[in-house]
Formats: C-alpha cells, structure tokens, sequence
C-alpha cells in the first residue's frame, strides 16, 4: 500500500510522481504525493512542487522529515478549477512518542500544466495523548497501533 492511503502500490501511485516520470493531474494527487515525499524524506521533490511566499529550505525540510514519522493522511475533501486547488486533510504524525494531528486546507495553483502547493492553513493541531500499557500488560508486537495508522505496532511505533 502507498503511504498516501491509497490501495495502489507505491510505485502505480504516489512514486510515479516522485521519481517524475509523471506529474499530478489534480492538487489532491500533488498533496497525496507531498505527504508520500514528506514521510520518505524525498526533500527535492517537495521544494520542486511548491510555488510559496517563504521558500522552506532543504536542511530544513531535511531535519522535519528525520524528525516526525507520517503514520496516516485522511483527505476531507477536494476541488478545483481549470488553475487553483485546494484540498482539506488531516495528517497524521509522531514526533518521538508524540501523535499529533495536522488539520490543513492547502492552496494549489497550476502553472505549465504541472500542480503546485503554494499555501496552506492549519484549522487544527492536536496533539493526542499517549495510551499508557499498564506495567502488567506488555503491548502485544500483533496488536493494532496505538496511533491510529492501521499497521500492527510491531510494523509501527513498535519498531
């Protein structure tokens, strides 16, 4: 399965657009990669696909995407016109044993025929609190992940 979400295979989906054998054809395909990038640490391609007022820089992005673990992206909804975009998601990530939530509505524009990310607004970050295992029960490796990702932990925040 793609990181995206998607039931594709990571190259029949959201690796096709990173490796640029194609580019997105709407701004949800663009954000869905952004987000496959982002948790790959596939730092070029995020800073080719973006058009925004305050440039992020590749050291930057670097040490974001060695820092956090994506484990989930819900898209809410999508549209778009013949050039602009936006896409409303929810991503989801850790940050050391941290989950936290990432509610966007991302701005798209479309130049050239290729989709670019050019703003976004976060109406909500949370921060979900950390199920604690009693001291007498251990988290079994085959059990669902506590955070949410649908992997088992032992694939997950068990590694």
């Amino acid at each position: 399965m793609c990181v995206c979400g998607k039931i594709d295979d990571y190259n029949d989906c959201c690796g096709r657009y990173i490796s640029r054998k194609e580019v997105a054809d709407s701004p949800e395909t663009l954000m869905r990669s952004r987000f496959t990038a982002f948790s790959l640490g596939e730092v070029s391609y995020i800073l080719d696909t973006e058009r925004i007022e305050k440039p992020n820089t590749m050291s930057d992005l670097k040490a974001w995407c060695d820092a956090v673990t994506y484990t989930k992206l819900d898209v809410i909804s999508s549209n778009m016109s013949q050039d602009n975009g936006e896409v409303h998601f929810k991503a989801y990530y850790k940050e050391g044993m941290e989950q936290t939530i990432l509610e966007e509505h991302s701005q798209f524009i479309k130049d050239d025929s290729q989709w670019y990310y050019t703003s976004g607004k976060a109406t909500t970050q949370q921060v979900v609190d950390t199920p604690t295992i009693s001291s007498s029960r251990k988290m079994g490796r085959n059990e669902p992940c506590w955070c949410g990702s649908g992997k088992k932990f032992k694939k997950c925040c068990g590694k």
